[in-house]
Order: C-alpha cells, then sequence, then structure tokens
C-alpha cells in the first residue's frame, strides 16, 4: 500500500524556492492528489512489474535509457533489487551475467565506473558493491573475490 501523504520539498535552510523546488512540490500535489481520488487503495501490479523487470533484465533498456549507459551498476542495483524484493531468484546463469556486467565497470585504479571503462566514483562503486551482494558468491567468477579493495 502507497502512503497517503507525501511531505513537500524543503526549499534549504534559506527557506528560498528554486525552479527545481517548485516542481518538486507540484508533482508531489499531483501525487497526492492521485492518491487522494484512487477509487481503491494501489495495489502493486506484480506480473506487470515482474515482466518489466525481466524485459530490462534479458532484452535491455529500451532506446530512450541510452543516456543511462553511464550509470550501468545503478540499473543492475535496481533490477536486481526488484527481482529480490518480489522474492524472485536469478537462477544461475542470470547470476553470472550480473557479475560479469558489474565486473566490467571496476576500474583498475580501484572502485566502479558507470560502464565500462569510464572513471570510478563512489556512488557507482555503492551500486556494484550492492549487486555483488545479491547475486554475487566468493569464489573465481563470484565477484566477491576479485574486488579491488
Amino acid at each position: 500500500m502507497i502512503p497517503a501523504t507525501i511531505v513537500p520539498a524543503n526549499h534549504g535552510p534559506d527557506g528560498y524556492p528554486t525552479v527545481t523546488s517548485n516542481l518538486q512540490d507540484r508533482t508531489v500535489e499531483l501525487i497526492q492528489t492521485g492518491l487522494r481520488d484512487a477509487p481503491k487503495p494501489l495495489q502493486l501490479q506484480r506480473m506487470k512489474h515482474f515482466n518489466w523487470l525481466k524485459i530490462l533484465l534479458f532484452q535491455g533498456l529500451p532506446r530512450a535509457y541510452k543516456s543511462q549507459d553511464a550509470s550501468q551498476p545503478w540499473l543492475m542495483y535496481w533490477i536486481s533489487q526488484s527481482f529480490h524484493l518480489m522474492g524472485a531468484g536469478f537462477d544461475p546463469a542470470t547470476k553470472q551475467r550480473a557479475i560479469d556486467t558489474v565486473m566490467q565497470c571496476q576500474s583498475p585504479k580501484g572502485g566502479f565506473g558507470g560502464g565500462p571503462k569510464q572513471g570510478p566514483g563512489l556512488l557507482p562503486t555503492y551500486a556494484a558493491i550492492s549487486v555483488l551482494a545479491i547475486v554475487g558468491r566468493p569464489g573465481l567468477g563470484g565477484g566477491w573475490d576479485q574486488i579491488d579493495r
């Protein structure tokens, strides 16, 4: 069930609204109106979400997501975490594919980048490690032992 109240944006310590904080407030208002006017409590449409996740995982992202190429560890995290939250595990071949994809983002300098051969950063490293916490394992090719600590 989705909560009926969403807190509007905080305009910062000075209370000064910005274009983006005003847009965020408007978005919150639209969502709250939709929640109030919903004919019945909202339910997660598990099969629709599950099928969408399968498309993302096995067919790749739609063309509109091409700009997200530098966020590969995050996309892998959101997909694998969503599967995990819905109680759906990956078969061994899919786990290995996810491990291999994430490990390609590891930089020779340490850490992980947003994609292969991209500079490492804290946020993609966090996402990559999170993916490996879900699908990885110890041993050769399992991801855990290949992390350059």
